[in-house]
């Protein structure tokens, strides 16, 4: 009969532990590849993180994408977007050093703009964070576009640079930001003068004008060459045509704040430490005064929270899925109305440099070409220039009515249920639209949008669109739940008996939480090893440079 009996099996496995799902974030980290072919004040605070969530996936109408690199030379890659008016192409090469992120040559065209195609290069010196770029048009007559190039100091905390135009000798760009204890206060000017005189104002701010004004009589006893052939002549409306030397002074320096505000942008942003792990900041408040007058708050926050699983064809063991929740909210005002005579606000007489004459009319939508003709009036036909920092809906410049440019305010949601699907909405003053999202992962991974849009002057009119992408090459970018953000029922607090207490009294021992350590080696991609986790890391420490 002990023949018939049944010995357990000790060496049987233990049962499965408990596991928290954690999903991979809907989109590939490959955005802001090319940052460093551009000023580095247009990615302070957030503000991209913000524009991805109020745009991304909401347009109504067809798109397409393609994110592809070689698996024979991952150091090969092509990014292109395909919509009904036109899209663009990168092709880029880099090292494959991840702290070479920041070092590359790609060749961008874009066909929203006849001969819109450039040559890019951007190297960056790790150890010291020196670098320099360069944009080269490749089909400048048709395009208008000139070179540029920069250069920058950029670190985890400040970054300084500048972009010149070489064959006009301007100054287009400079720039200055730092970050300290989650502050982040950012300037940035766009003189376009001649960089010696650029470089006299920046030292002698009260003496802009009158190195402007020098520069235009030079032009026109010299007919119009030369290295300060594009300035034009600052002017100044007075009342009897004449200045006394007193009141001339003051105006000087009404003038000179009147340029400023029309040619600089400042922000300020605040920013808490990421814990570790967290692909990012938890949220970024921040404040911005643009060139031309406009002031934008700005909110952006991320969070990823664990919650119950509710899939009934789930695992026994999984009790939990980590979700990623993004809000922003944006609200841009106006500080001045548009007074008469055709400038906004304070913005004063002094016309940006006019640029070289194309086939295209003067104003041509990307330049800053304006029409040879005398200040505060239009050519009979032509729609005048606009201030920068405004756009056609903003003013008439040839108008002498006082108006003022309406205020916006968007609200934002993204919900990332899991690893597949996706849902998104957005709610502004002027229109609303939401989508929802599907991908799929594999060696060739892809993700299918749906949106519609609804705008208040036309309620009954809505319009839909529809967006593909197909990639298969960017990090992918994992964030574990805070221990302390979940949802239902761990929400409750049990006074009686914790779950610590519950399994010391089952002899199971103390529940040792995860340390820091291992939530950032956790968070890479989490498809290589050690040397891959060693890389992202690296590669982490590159993005995080300002």
């Amino acid at each position: 009969m002990g023949a018939f009996m049944s010995v357990p099996d000790q060496s049987s496995p233990p049962h499965p532990p408990k596991v928290v799902l954690v999903p991979p974030l809907f989109q590939r980290d490959v955005r802001g590849l090319s940052r460093f072919c551009r000023s580095s004040y247009d990615y302070l605070g957030n503000r991209k993180q913000l524009t991805r969530l109020l745009r991304d996936h909401l347009s109504p109408e067809l798109r397409g994408m393609l994110l592809l690199s070689p698996p024979d030379d991952p150091r090969v890659s092509v990014r292109a977007k395909m919509r009904q008016a036109g899209g663009s192409m990168v092709l880029r090469w880099e090292p494959s050093s991840a702290a070479s992120l920041h070092t590359f040559i790609e060749m961008a065209a874009n066909l929203d703009s006849p001969g819109d195609v450039s040559l890019r290069g951007s190297y960056l010196h790790s150890g010291s964070g020196l670098g320099a770029f360069m944009v080269a048009p490749l089909a400048r007559d048709v395009s208008g576009e000139a070179a540029q190039v920069g250069v920058r100091y950029s670190s985890t905390n400040a970054t300084a640079g500048a972009i010149v135009i070489p064959r006009r000798g301007d100054l287009s760009k400079i720039w200055l930001a730092g970050r300290l204890h989650g502050l982040t206060l950012g300037l940035q000017l766009s003189p376009e003068l001649p960089v010696r005189q650029a470089l006299s104002a920046l030292i002698h701010p009260t003496k802009l004008l009158a190195i402007q004004a020098k520069a235009s009589t030079e032009n026109s006893s010299g007919g119009g060459s030369g290295a300060n052939e594009n300035v034009a002549v600052p002017t100044k409306n007075t009342g009897n045509g004449s200045n006394s030397g007193g009141g001339r002074g003051g105006s000087n320096l009404t003038e000179l704040r009147s340029w400023l505000r029309s040619h600089a942008s400042m922000l300020l942003a605040y920013s808490p430490s990421p814990r570790p792990g967290a692909v990012g900041a938890p949220f970024t408040a921040s404040v911005e005064v643009k060139e031309g007058g406009a002031l934008t708050f700005s909110f952006f926050q991320h969070v990823a929270a664990t919650r119950q699983v509710v899939n009934p064809f789930e695992e026994d063991e999984v009790v939990g899925i980590t979700n990623y929740l993004d809000i922003g909210l944006q609200l841009t005002t106006a500080m001045s109305p548009t007074n008469a005579g055709g400038d906004i606000g304070d913005i004063p007489n002094l016309i940006r440099p006019s640029r070289p004459a194309t086939s295209t009319a003067s104003c041509t939508s990307g330049s800053n070409s304006i029409s040879p003709t005398a200040p505060g009036t239009t050519a009979a036909g032509s729609k005048a220039c606009l201030v920068p920092g405004s756009s056609s809906r903003d003013v008439d410049l040839a108008s002498n009515s006082t108006t003022a440019r309406p205020a916006t305010i968007d609200l934002a949601v993204s919900w990332q249920i899991n690893k597949n699907w996706l849902l998104k909405a957005r709610v502004g003053n002027q229109s609303a639209a939401a989508a929802v999202g599907a991908r799929v992962w594999h060696a060739v991974s892809a993700y299918l949008t749906a949106s519609i849009l609804v705008d208040y002057a036309h309620i009954a009119q809505p319009k839909y669109g529809v967006e593909l992408c197909v990639e298969n090459f960017g990090s992918l970018r994992y964030e574990r739940g805070a221990d302390d953000i979940v949802a239902g029922r761990a929400l409750l607090q049990r006074h009686e008996a914790s779950k610590q207490d519950l399994d010391n009294f089952a002899g199971r021992g103390v529940l040792v939480r995860r340390s820091a350590q291992s939530d950032a080696s956790a968070s890479g991609d989490g498809c290589h090893g050690g040397s891959g986790n060693e890389k992202e890391a690296e590669r982490r420490k590159m993005a995080e440079l300002m």
